[in-house]
């Protein structure tokens, strides 16, 4: 023992000692060679490394999450999801946690203890001016940077971006990879201005060669998300041809043919998507990138194409892309103008199609569109009704999808009933044996249809339960080591035992059913809809070609209103109850066909007030004249005696003088003024000069409404009444002409003009139901009815501000409070803001108000409230010295260089005296004092700024 004793001895002074010794020389807090070496090695090898293989686990993650929607244009980066980077904040905090402890740990920041003299290198001064000694360093902060992105922390990789560029200003490699990802930090913060100064600053020579693709990639997307498309595709050319990720170029040239594609360069296009299936690409992009090829297809002759895409629909390696093949073949058809065959293989996409996707989804919007431009809108309009919830706002073909499905909801009743009672007219007319043998033939065909229904149903139901009962034996086996814990308290949903049990049993019961209104049918279409039109000529198919089939069970809407017992022609009473509700029942086909008189006198005052509706959607929402014309001739041509004809020739009148038809219109005008010459139309148009008239009106209507009120505010009864009338008259369609009826009725009721102050507002709430003053009229007869009228009143007083029109009590108080009203514009004053609550944030316009004081007054400071005035909502500035001051400040006042009045559209600017003020706080309504406003401030001069 004692002989080990001089060998440890010497052990320790041998090993121990030096390596202590160079263990404190590798220190951080030495600046030596062998200091700064030894800790890049250490940050290089160990936490780096380590930090960087969980950032790519990371970014594995984020690209193996990201599922491509080829539908729609691809984003240049999967991180442009932000919820998708944010799910691989687990992989990228642990990449962050090394990032820091290498900092914490490895940073060298002391000085060499040599410092540079005047005779020092210039590269050793460079050197000696440095923060940070540790070489590796800057790639440590590049990885961190580079975490916060793709975790999508853009706050936090910006930040460390600008610390790199301040602080690592020596090497240009990582400057330029640094300003890169600030850009692309920006751009993904949506702070656009910004990125475009970093890109700006790097597209220069000097930019590191090396990087030039990174850069070319960054910059496409940052002027896609510009919307400038034209500019990208250079930028994105040069990125594919120097990317060195095989993933990135194929998805990169998928872009770059959607962007070909956009800007109508659709031979690149082609060529583009020509290449991708011989890059290799995943199958979604590979079949996807031939379906592209087929919507810029650049001959007429789509034969080739047309082979390949069949072969590829019999190959059940594409059992689950059928509907996307067949909407390519109905693209090639539309390209070889062979219309019926392209709507066919649409609807077998449609057919196709499992599930609610965006391919489904892009078909119906396609198909919906071919529709729409044929002017078939019956058939439009469930595709676009479908589409529509699918869209989300900010999707590019949602306004026009929007738009659509909001005119056809309006139009398809009309088309509906025109079609279908068309059609049951005609049958009703045919003879019995004919009838009857019509319908044998719908009952054969509807028995046929539920056959091979059955049929196929079976024999899906039977692969279903194959599939299914496979299922289940593997669910058994799963169960065996994983049982549903019943006292497992989370909802269901997020139980996968309970979800993958409840997947298997319902597949049990009911197989393989898509995702879709009345998923329990297997037949959901009526034998009914393929029942032939009328064999003559029918005037419905003449206002518009969408009237070649009858659409599912769209004649009960007249069903409903057929008596059930009708007499036959031959006088005979038949009962078509039984069966009608059974597609395979004659009586179901009978039933709806009007035989009575009564019956088809009703079916025909269908057919007249349908084509007056549609007529009006087409001239209102679609502003379509020549469809609403046809509709309106087709109703004077098969019901001259309608009285929808009032409505519909004044409006083609109005669409021929838009159109400078004067012959036509006057033709118009003549048959309403014969035909129906006391009605309101005719009053219109008796005068010559009624659309000079109009065009007038939308000049002078906003001043005549304003000088009625004044001489309402006045009482200037006779002048009022006198303008109100003249006004009316002249220009019977001025959008104030509820407010005329209302002033009018007011101004008789302050008169004591008791039966005219009810006829006037029975008029306003008749024909103008909609007006926002109709529900005062409203409250006013209520209280009429009641057995309350209205009594002369003096002063400032408005009847409708009153909760009784016969409490002369409050009448007289409010008149005394109007009377205390003094003008005196050398005393303090409030300038009061009156806005609508319900288009205007009050926060949003005392914010704006507040921003401007702060920028504009540097010494006053103006108090600002939120406050009710009576039921008028109020921002109250107080501070004003006296009516000048408020005057000048009223009319400098601007938000960002922006009128009030713009910004915020309703809201008006009163001038009140600290005096006046308390008298408005003791219950004088700011409509009240309206008048007194008006003639002391609204046309009082200030100085311009």
């Amino acid at each position: 023992m004692n002989n080990l004793l001089p060998l440890v001895r010497n052990w320790l002074k041998g090993w121990l000692l030096p390596l202590l010794l160079f263990l404190t020389a590798c220190s951080t807090q030495q600046n030596t060679w062998l200091s700064r070496h030894y800790q890049e090695l250490n940050t290089r090898y160990n936490v780096h490394f380590n930090g960087n293989e969980a950032y790519k686990q990371g970014v594995d993650q984020l690209k193996n999450g990201q599922q491509d929607d080829y539908t729609q244009r691809l984003p240049m980066y999967p991180v442009s999801n932000h919820a998708l980077a944010k799910g691989t904040s687990s992989s990228m905090k642990k990449a962050i946690e090394k990032t820091e402890k290498a900092i914490k740990q490895r940073s060298i920041r002391v000085k060499p203890k040599k410092k540079p003299t005047s005779t020092s290198k210039a590269s050793y001064k460079q050197f000696y001016a440095k923060e940070e000694f540790n070489p590796f360093m800057d790639d440590v902060f590049l990885l961190m940077a580079n975490a916060q992105f793709h975790m999508a922390d853009f706050n936090s990789s910006a930040a460390t971006c600008s610390y790199i560029k301040r602080h690592f200003a020596d090497d240009k490699t990582v400057q330029d990879k640094a300003s890169i990802l600030l850009a692309r930090s920006y751009k993904e913060l949506g702070w656009l201005y910004d990125a475009e100064i970093i890109f700006q600053d790097l597209n220069t020579p000097s930019l590191t060669p090396t990087l030039n693709g990174t850069f070319a990639a960054a910059y496409a997307d940052y002027l896609l998300a510009g919307k400038k498309t034209n500019e990208a595709i250079p930028y994105l050319t040069l990125a594919i041809r120097q990317a060195s990720n095989r993933r990135e170029k194929q998805r990169w040239s998928f872009l770059l043919g959607q962007l070909y594609q956009e800007t109508g360069q659709t031979d690149k296009a082609y060529k583009m998507f020509s290449a991708i299936p011989g890059m290799n690409p995943p199958y979604d992009m590979d079949i996807s990138a031939r379906i592209r090829q087929t919507e810029v297809y650049p001959g007429n002759n789509p034969t080739k194409p047309l082979k390949k895409l069949k072969r590829l629909s019999r190959s059940r390696k594409n059992k689950d892309y059928q509907d996307q093949i067949y909407y390519a073949m109905g693209n090639l058809y539309l390209v070889a103008t062979d219309t019926t065959k392209a709507l066919e293989h649409f609807h077998l996409s449609l057919d196709k199609a499992t599930k609610q996707g965006p391919n489904k989804l892009k078909t119906q919007l396609v198909l919906g569109d071919l529709y729409y431009k044929m002017e078939s809108f019956r058939h439009a309009a469930p595709l676009y009704a479908e589409a529509l919830p699918q869209l989300k706002k900010e999707d590019e073909r949602y306004p026009e999808a929007s738009f659509r499905a909001m005119v056809l909801k309006e139009l398809e009743p009309p088309l509906t009933i025109i079609h279908e009672t068309d059609s049951l007219l005609t049958l009703s007319s045919w003879p019995e044996d004919a009838l009857n043998h019509h319908i044998d033939s719908l009952v054969k065909d509807a028995q046929k249809k539920a056959k091979e229904e059955r049929r196929r149903q079976n024999t899906q139901e039977a692969l279903d339960n194959n599939e299914a009962m496979n299922e289940s034996r593997s669910d058994d086996k799963q169960t065996s080591t994983e049982t549903v814990d019943p006292t497992d308290k989370n909802w269901y949903f997020y139980n996968p035992s309970m979800v993958s049990k409840g997947l298997s049993d319902f597949k049990r019961k009911w197989g393989k059913r898509s995702l879709g209104d009345d998923w329990r049918r297997t037949r959901k279409s009526d034998p009914f809809e393929n029942m032939a039109a009328s064999n003559g000529q029918s005037i419905s198919q003449e206002a518009t070609p969408d009237l070649d089939s009858l659409q599912t069970n769209a004649a009960t809407t007249l069903n409903d209103q057929l008596p059930t017992d009708s007499l036959s022609a031959k006088g005979k009473v038949n009962d078509y109850s039984e069966g009608a509700d059974d597609p395979l029942h004659p009586n179901h086909y009978l039933s709806r066909i009007p035989f009575t008189a009564e019956q088809k006198e009703n079916s025909h005052k269908q057919m007249a007030e349908a084509f007056y509706k549609a007529g009006k959607v087409y001239r209102e929402l679609m502003v379509n004249d020549r469809l609403a014309l046809q509709a309106f001739d087709t109703l004077e041509a098969r019901y001259p005696e309608s009285e929808h004809l009032e409505d519909a020739w004044y409006i083609s009148y109005l669409a021929h003088k838009q159109a400078r038809r004067n012959d036509a219109a006057n033709l118009v005008r003549n048959k309403l003024l014969e035909k129906f010459p006391y009605s309101k139309p005719a009053r219109w148009l008796a005068d010559s000069l009624f659309i000079e008239h109009q065009i007038e009106m939308y000049q002078v209507q906003d001043s005549l409404y304003e000088t009625a009120y004044y001489r309402f505010a006045n009482h200037e009864a006779d002048s009022l009444l006198a303008l109100t009338q003249s006004s009316m008259e002249r220009y019977p369609l001025n959008t104030h002409m509820p407010r005329f009826l209302f002033l009018e009725a007011l101004q008789h009721g302050r008169m004591g003009a008791a039966q005219a102050f009810h006829d006037t507002l029975t008029v306003l709430v008749r024909d103008y139901p909609q007006s926002e003053v109709t529900p005062v009229a409203n409250a006013m007869l209520a209280l009429w009815d009641s057995g309350k009228r209205p009594i002369p009143s003096s002063g400032y007083i408005s009847l409708f501000q009153l909760d009784s029109l016969l409490n002369q009590n409050e009448a007289n108080s409010l008149d005394s409070l109007l009377m205390k009203l003094t003008y005196t514009p050398e005393t303090s004053h409030v300038l009061m803001i009156a806005y609508p609550a319900d288009s205007v944030n009050g926060n949003r316009l005392q914010f704006d108000v507040a921003l401007y004081n702060f920028t504009t007054f540097l010494i006053k400071d103006y108090e600002l409230s939120l406050e009710k005035i009576g039921q008028q909502d109020v921002l109250l500035i107080r501070g004003f010295e006296n009516a000048a001051d408020v005057l000048r400040y009223r009319a400098w006042i601007n938000f960002q260089n922006q009128a009030p009045t713009e910004k915020y559209p309703g809201i008006r600017f009163i001038i009140v005296s600290e005096t006046n003020m308390s008298i408005l706080e003791q219950g004088l309504d700011p409509a009240l004092y309206e008048p007194f406003y008006q003639e002391h401030y609204q046309d009082s001069n200030a100085p311009t700024p």
